[in-house]
């Protein structure tokens, strides 16, 4: 008879484990895969695939295949994205005005 090693898993309900995988994506600041999903929320890949196709068709999470990967994001994701466009484009004007300077992708203060 073998013993079981580490704890047991709680038994959570499809909602919390829905509300798992939002807060799990929202916290990185690019889209993710379905495995990595699947490994960090502590569901196999087939459970995670089930609840991502609902969260895609509630409109909380986005979607797009990759190659042979499915990617994950949340419109903070986009949010994310939108603000570092913003301030590369003010980065960019304030190298025009001779202010800062890109060395190495890095903006220095003149």
């Amino acid at each position: 008879m073998t013993e079981k090693i580490g704890k047991e898993r709680k038994k959570r309900s499809s909602e919390e484990i829905k509300e798992g995988i939002v807060d799990y994506i929202e916290n990185l600041d690019f889209p993710t895969t379905t495995g990595r999903i699947a490994e960090d929320v502590g569901l196999n890949w087939y459970a995670a695939s089930f609840y991502l196709r609902q969260l895609k068709e509630e409109g909380r999470v986005f979607h797009k295949k990759v190659g042979r990967q499915n990617q994950w994001w949340t419109e903070k994701v986009d949010e994310q994205r939108r603000k570092i466009r913003e301030l590369e484009s003010v980065l960019d004007e304030l190298e025009t005005r001779g202010v800062v300077v890109k060395k190495d992708g890095v903006y220095v203060i003149k």
